[in-house]
């Protein structure tokens, strides 16, 4: 298994959409589709990718001006990697690189999938972990929150600014919910209206909250059976402890 590749771990059931697309139809689809990214083809060819983090970073362009096309927001060019690679390999450039996303390319050349830092952590990275890793030793524990009766704009413009996956919704010092890079497509699809609407309306309940004890497998097997890519850690009260995302668990591949 320690010799598995780009090309035997990447998905190969991506979503895409052309360049001219309006942004407004490639949110819908992610939406539709609990897809944390598209691919953007030009005749057959990769040309660019959108992604939850591409979303996070033109919040404010993407409210203000609806008309945008996919060409607009993607980013570009799409970063390549052969299919033959390395699982490891592909992890270190995507930790030392801080990115998320390859296209993974065969032999000719040819497209053959999208390779993600989820694929590598929830199918690779828990054979590289020592089983004593418990989550206490990678998680954040500042965490920032807002306030249930938050209206959705500001927590959006929170995340924009402080460059941020995701807000924790607290009630003094308990977790009540969480808002996410997830949540940003069905976010930028409402009116301007509905985003003055309390935070509360729209947060999803916190996850199953793990202890800062819990071994770093199990953490990540949680987010895989869940998926999502974040969750809160709790003293015994309840009370929020940090937080744990697949990207900061990535530090224990090579300890």
């Amino acid at each position: 298994m320690a010799q598995q590749t780009a090309g035997t771990l990447c998905t190969r059931d991506t979503l895409w959409v052309a360049p001219q697309t309006p942004v407004v139809e490639a949110l819908m689809a992610m939406q539709r589709g609990r897809k944390s990214s598209l691919l953007v083809l030009l005749h057959q060819e990769a040309v660019g990718i959108v992604t939850e983090r591409d979303l996070g970073r033109m919040t404010s362009k993407i409210l203000n001006f609806p008309d945008l096309q996919v060409r607009d927001i993607m980013s570009a060019p799409l970063l390549t990697i052969p299919a033959a690679t390395l699982a490891l390999a592909a992890f270190r450039q995507m930790r030392d690189e801080r990115i998320r996303h390859f296209a993974v390319l065969d032999d000719n050349l040819n497209l053959l999938g999208l390779l993600s830092l989820s694929d590598l952590m929830f199918k690779y990275a828990p054979l590289c972990i020592a089983p004593t890793a418990t989550v206490g030793e990678y998680m954040a524990r500042e965490v920032i929150t807002a306030a249930a009766g938050t209206p959705i704009r500001q927590v959006l413009g929170l995340m924009t600014r402080r460059e941020i996956s995701c807000v924790v919704i607290a009630e003094g010092s308990r977790p009540v919910g969480m808002i996410s890079e997830r949540d940003l497509p069905g976010c930028l699809l409402t009116s301007a209206e509905e985003l003055e609407r309390p935070i509360s309306t729209i947060m999803t309940p916190p996850q199953p909250m793990i202890s800062a004890t819990t071994p770093t497998v199990a953490a990540l097997e949680l987010m895989h059976s869940r998926g999502v890519r974040r969750l809160i850690v709790a003293h015994a009260d309840g009370s929020m402890a940090g937080l744990v995302t697949q990207s900061l668990l990535g530090r224990a591949v090579e300890r």
